[in-house]
């Protein structure tokens, strides 16, 4: 019997990616006239831009690809685009290209500013002022990074000491603003440096990845001085030339999007008429999402409220309950945002979903399941379901008898429909 040596972090990190489906060999289900579609919805071709726009500005683990994003908003009826769960934002900024009004709603701080940002048409005097105030804003910060200040331990085991005083200069003057930046520190250009900032965080700590939130056990070199400062200014100014081409790409007709923080299972009552519902729901048991942000949220000086504890399919919740209460609890609170979004649905109108098989403990939670019951108690059906195969990264096991091979999880992409009138679902 060969020992398996499992990988370390640095190993897992270098094999995910942020986009969540990464193409492969694929499965079809269901009505054979949406087939080549989905799968080609589901398959991002050779070269796509993947990092256009604004696309690549902040890290996000798990995010839609937005030639995903793109086809599928296309497929939809007239009317407005929206995503329950829009994470940094890839589905209102595509909206927004296909020249639709966008609703983007996320439960996590950190997700609905990144979303403001990526979704902007700046005029090219705010994108140049938006450099300058980077150039400012790093300055004043600089002057600051050997004052003495209170650290809590949770955060400095985060970072080696010069890269954590200085990226909590360059905070704490965004958050203070400055009588000589106009409308500071709530105005756009500080709001858009703040998200500025949240990108490189990751990147200036010790955590292995924003997939990763461990301390990185490997020693690396320490920063050097001014580095994270370098590494803000010249963020700032490849976000002002990804700007300034979505202020060129979206026609000015188009609605500003409705960009909502809020808990997905609480659907707002004043929503436009919506052509479709394109998401990536929380897979069962992946992530503890929120965690991937705390060390941000911690930096920016972010209120999270009750934010980890009302996420939906949490590793760490699952766990804690149990695999059978876990699946029921995913089962009824998916229903629930099901239910919400697709009433608003115009004639011809669908929910489109990216969602994948997760685990909770060692065993491997098959999502298909749950999410045909979910969709049947809100009165949708499932039309079509693409399915690809996705690497296992931690030993997960199916249910039943042993097996000393990892059990494969797979992603899919979904696409639902209402068996019924609204007004029949409602009663």
């Amino acid at each position: 019997m060969v020992n398996e040596v499992p990988p370390s972090d640095q190993d897992i990190a270098k094999l995910r990616r942020s986009l969540s489906n990464v193409g492969g060999p694929s499965r079809y289900r269901g009505d054979p006239a949406l087939k080549d579609q989905l799968e080609a919805a589901f398959t991002p071709p050779d070269g796509f831009p993947e990092r256009a726009l604004t696309h690549a500005f902040h890290p996000w683990p798990g995010r839609m690809h937005p030639h995903t994003a793109r086809s599928l908003i296309a497929m939809a009826p007239e009317g407005a685009i929206a995503d329950p769960f829009m994470g940094a934002g890839t589905v209102p900024l595509e909206a927004l290209l296909a020249g639709r009004q966008a609703v983007g709603n996320d439960l996590n701080p950190i997700g609905h500013e990144v979303a403001w940002v990526r979704t902007r048409r700046f005029s090219k005097a705010a994108t140049q002022a938006l450099v300058a105030r980077a150039k400012a804003v790093w300055k004043v910060a600089e002057g600051r990074i050997e004052a003495p200040r209170r650290v809590s331990p949770e955060l400095a085991r985060w970072f080696d000491t010069q890269a954590l005083h200085e990226v909590l200069a360059l905070s704490e003057v965004l958050r203070e603003g400055r009588p000589e930046w106009p409308g500071s520190p709530a105005d756009p250009l500080s709001r858009t440096l703040r998200a500025v900032l949240s990108s490189l965080l990751v990147k200036a700590s010790r955590q292995v990845s924003d997939s990763i939130t461990k301390v990185d056990r490997v020693a690396h070199d320490p920063t050097p001085v001014g580095r994270v400062g370098h590494w803000f200014k010249k963020r700032a100014q490849e976000l002002a030339a990804e700007l300034d081409e979505v202020t060129v790409a979206v026609s000015r007709e188009v609605p500003e999007p409705l960009l909502i923080k809020g808990d997905a299972r609480e659907v707002p009552a004043d929503l436009p008429a919506l052509a479709a519902v394109v998401s990536s729901p929380p897979y069962p048991g992946v992530y503890d999402y929120f965690a991937h942000h705390l060390l941000r949220c911690l930096v920016l000086g972010i209120e999270t409220g009750s934010v980890a504890d009302r996420e939906i399919g949490s590793r760490r919740q699952s766990e804690r309950i149990g695999l059978e209460v876990a699946r029921d609890r995913y089962v009824d609170d998916l229903a629930r945002v099901l239910r919400g979004w697709s009433r608003g649905l115009v004639p011809g109108g669908f929910v489109a979903l990216v969602i994948g098989d997760g685990q909770v403990g060692k065993k491997v939670v098959r999502v298909m399941p749950l999410l045909t019951k979910a969709a049947a108690a809100v009165g949708l059906q499932i039309r079509g379901t693409v399915s690809q195969a996705r690497p296992v990264f931690s030993g997960a096991r199916d249910e039943g008898p042993a097996d000393p091979r990892p059990a494969p999880k797979e992603e899919h992409l979904v696409w639902l429909e209402p068996t019924l009138v609204p007004e029949a679902r409602d009663e």
